[in-house]
């Protein structure tokens, strides 16, 4: 996480998530046409790590795209959420 989190100061939260997303995308599709269990191994290794940048680089992506006085309830909303199986998809600011 820690290496996430750099990838994030350095280059950004959207360009983490789009990175982190198209790794995760293409691992899970490629886990399903491969045909030995090393390579689901590590089709599934690389779909792992592309799902660990969403819970780095998202709360970073909240944060800038709600006004300082809706964050705290956006932030409330995200939370409250993840017990019920949803993420951060829920916090819309509605």
């Amino acid at each position: 996480m820690i290496a996430v989190a750099i990838a994030v100061d350095r280059f950004g939260s959207r360009a983490a998530m789009l990175a982190g997303t198209f790794l995760a995308t293409g691992g899970l599709l490629a886990a399903a046409l491969v045909g030995s269990k090393v390579a689901l191994f590590t089709t599934r290794l690389v779909s792992g790590l592309g799902s660990a940048v969403v819970p780095v680089a998202g709360p970073g992506a909240l944060f800038r795209a709600y006004p300082a006085s809706h964050r705290g309830l956006n932030r409330g909303r995200a939370g409250c959420d993840r017990g019920a199986g949803g993420g951060d998809l829920a916090a819309d600011g509605s």
